[in-house]
Order: structure tokens, then C-alpha cells, then sequence
């Protein structure tokens, strides 16, 4: 049973190129997040041509590939590595047990849900598991043109960040991205989603946007300078594009950031991610702001105290030297007072002596004697009068 014998296709874009070789099919049922963790290992094994089964079977492995998925999928794939047509089928039958050759396919990627044993391993590792090839998701494996002016929603200016949350795969509330984006211009900020997804973004200001198909989604991808959501397909698009992104990883995880462009939310502080956040916009968060000018606030004091310390050094310098001079002072005064105590006695006992009888007499006596100016009579008379000899030897003594 060929597939395109019992199921015409959808859509059929691009042709098969003529090779000795011939087309090397792969067949994907999705999700359409699955699909783009598949390219490289269909680019690995040399896909040609990819085809999208129409299917879902939520209760019994998680998928859905609806018919409006796939449509819009389909162009983005088309010329990624050496695919040069896609087609799509709707079938509704999962594929993961068929054997390639009875289905006129070389590749069924579904094959990753039953092969692989550990399955919270990236899903990127689970396509090349089966096939027994390693691929390199560290590196860009999906390209798109640059994004229009065009594709972006009315008002939104470059910088800008594209959010995608949905229901699956949440580890945090609402309100928690709403503390995260808080203050973030919404002419910065671009929902993108289906109309479920609105009820994700109430508390943020922002423009919501539903892609017209996923080759606009890629281009406005590849214009963002961050995307932040949960596992979903904008994140496997971001992550296929290495758009910088910020992730949301439940604690049931099969993907996960593959090089250092993506962080995962919750292995990082708020303060973190909301620099990251607002240095994609080449902004600063308004606390950043405001913490900048509390520390030029307490420079500007402290170099006021500086001045005002250095005037303190100045000033305790000259008190030092006032009291070196107090202390000259004191010691002068000290000396002073002693030379005055000293007069005072030498006063009171010239005064004493100044009472005294003959007081004036006896000055008078001692001053001749002193300048020798004596005539020999007096001496003569001295010797011969003896109240005189006696007057003169009590001068003697003054």
C-alpha cells in the first residue's frame, strides 16, 4: 500500500528533483513542534521530500496535527536543507509501527515514540535515536528571511520580544510573567498564539499576534531580539532559529535550551532575567535606574563627607596647635606667677624694712660707702664717735 494511492494530497509544494538515487520520503504525524525537532535528522538522512500526516490522537501519545497546522507549516519547510517538495495527507492514522517500504515512505519519523526508552531525553535526540545518527542541536538548523515591516502588529517597534505562553507545559502562574515583564514598553512586546492563548497575556500590555501562516512567525522570530515562552512550537522555532531565548521548562521535560542563547526561567533570579530582558531593548528596568541613582545619591554624599572630613583634619590640626600654644601659655603664666609670688615677697619685705627706724639713714650710709665717695674725716670721726661707729655698722648691714 502506497500512501499516495489511498490519500491524495492537501497541498503539494515544490517537485521531486530527478536523481539516480531518486526522492528519500519522510513521513511526520506530528505535533508540528515534533516536526521541526525532526529537520535535522531528516537533513541528516538526506530527506527530500516531507510529508505531513493529518492525525491526532491526543489520548494515546499527546499529538495533534490538525489540517490548519500543517497548511502553515508546509511552506516553512519547503527549501530547509535539501527538501524540495512537501506535501500533505490527511490519514489519521498514527504511523510509528509501519514499516517504511509498505507505506512508499524511506523515513517515518513518528518512530521516536517508540523507540526511545528514556523519554524525557530532547526531543531533537529521539528523531535520530531509531535511525542510530547523532545530530548537533547547538547549532541553527532552520532559515527564514529577514522579518517585514509588514509582519509586525500595529505599533510595535524593533527592539521587540516575542512571548508565546500556552496552556501545556507550565511550571509558572500568569502573574508570575506579569512581575517579570513588568514595565516593558508595549510597543516592545508581541504576543503571538491562537485566540486561547489571549487569556495568557491580560495583565500584560503588549499587541497579540496570530501568524497568517509559520514563514511570517519565522521571520518575525528571526527579527526579535529575545523570545520568552514554555515548550510549545514558537519555542521550537526560536530554538531551531537560536533566537536568544528565555524558557519555561516544566519539571516533565522533554526540550530544553541546546546552547547558551537559551536559559531556562527557573534556574535564574528574577533580577537576572529582567536585566536580560531589558538589555534586549537596550533599556534599563526602572529599579536598575533607581538603584543607579541612589548609588550617585551616596557618592555625591560620601564625597561631601570626604570634604568634610578633610576640613574635620584640617581643623583638628589647628586645635592641636591652640593647645600647644595654651599649654606654652600655661607654663609661661605658671613661670610668670612664680616670678610674681617671688616679687611680692621681695615687696612686702622692702616694705617691712621701709618702716623700719633709720630705714632711710642707713640707704643713704650704704650708698656712699659704695661709691667710695667717704673723706677720710668721716672715717676719722667714725673712729672717734661711738653712736656713729655704731650707726655705720648697722648700715653694714642693709
Amino acid at each position: 500500500m502506497k500512501l499516495f494511492d489511498l490519500f491524495q494530497p492537501i497541498l503539494d509544494l515544490g517537485r521531486d528533483e530527478d536523481s539516480p538515487r531518486g526522492p528519500v520520503r519522510a513521513l511526520h504525524s506530528g505535533n508540528i513542534g515534533d516536526v521541526i525537532y525532526s529537520l535535522p535528522t531528516a537533513f541528516s538522512l538526506g530527506a527530500t521530500h516531507f510529508i505531513l500526516n493529518i492525525c491526532s490522537d491526543p489520548a494515546f501519545a499527546g499529538r495533534v496535527m490538525t489540517r490548519d497546522a500543517a497548511l502553515k507549516v508546509a511552506p516553512l519547510l519547503l527549501g530547509q536543507g535539501g527538501i524540495r517538495r512537501v506535501s500533505v495527507i490527511q490519514t489519521q492514522i498514527p504511523f510509528e509501527y509501519a514499516d517504511p517500504r509498505t507505506i512508499g515512505v524511506d523515513l517515518v519519523l513518528d518512530a521516536f515514540r517508540v523507540t526511545c526508552a528514556d523519554p524525557h531525553s530532547h526531543l531533537i535526540h529521539r528523531h535520530a535515536l531509531p535511525f542510530g545518527i547523532r545530530v548537533d542541536g547547538s547549532k541553527r538548523w532552520l532559515q527564514s528571511e529577514p522579518c517585514r515591516e509588514s509582519d509586525l502588529p500595529e505599533g510595535i517597534r524593533s527592539p521587540y520580544i516575542v512571548v508565546s505562553l500556552t496552556k501545556r507545559w507550565r511550571r509558572w502562574d500568569d502573574a508570575y510573567y506579569a512581575s517579570l515583564l513588568r514595565d516593558v514598553p508595549p510597543e516592545n512586546l508581541i504576543f503571538v498564539g491562537v485566540e486561547e492563548d489571549l487569556i495568557h497575556k491580560t495583565q500584560i500590555p503588549g499587541a497579540f499576534l496570530k501568524p497568517a501562516d509559520f514563514t511570517q512567525l519565522a521571520r518575525i522570530l528571526t527579527g526579535a531580539a529575545l523570545f520568552i515562552g514554555n515548550p510549545s512550537f514558537p519555542y521550537a522555532l526560536a530554538e531551531s532559529l537560536k533566537v536568544p531565548r528565555l524558557i519555561e521548562l516544566p519539571e516533565w521535560i522533554n526540550v530544553a535550551p541546546l546552547d547558551a542563547s537559551g536559559l531556562a526561567l527557573h534556574l535564574h533570579s528574577e533580577t537576572a532575567l529582567r536585566t536580560r530582558i531589558f538589555d534586549a531593548l537596550d533599556l534599563q528596568p526602572p529599579e536598575i535606574v533607581t538603584l543607579k541613582a541612589q548609588i550617585e545619591l551616596l557618592d555625591s554624599q560620601i564625597k561631601t563627607l570626604e570634604a568634610e572630613n578633610h576640613s574635620l583634619l584640617s581643623l583638628h590640626s589647628r586645635i592641636e596647635g591652640l593647645e600647644s600654644l595654651n599649654r606654652q601659655l600655661q607654663e609661661t603664666v605658671t613661670h610668670r606667677t612664680a616670678e610674681g609670688e617671688e616679687l611680692a615677697h621681695r615687696v612686702d619685705q622692702l616694705e617691712r624694712e621701709f618702716e623700719s627706724p633709720g630705714y632711710l639713714f642707713k640707704c643713704l650710709f650704704r650708698k656712699a660707702m659704695l661709691s667710695n665717695r667717704l673723706s677720710a674725716s668721716l672715717h676719722v670721726s667714725l673712729s672717734h664717735n661711738p653712736t656713729l661707729r655704731r650707726i655705720w655698722r648697722s648700715v653694714g648691714q642693709v
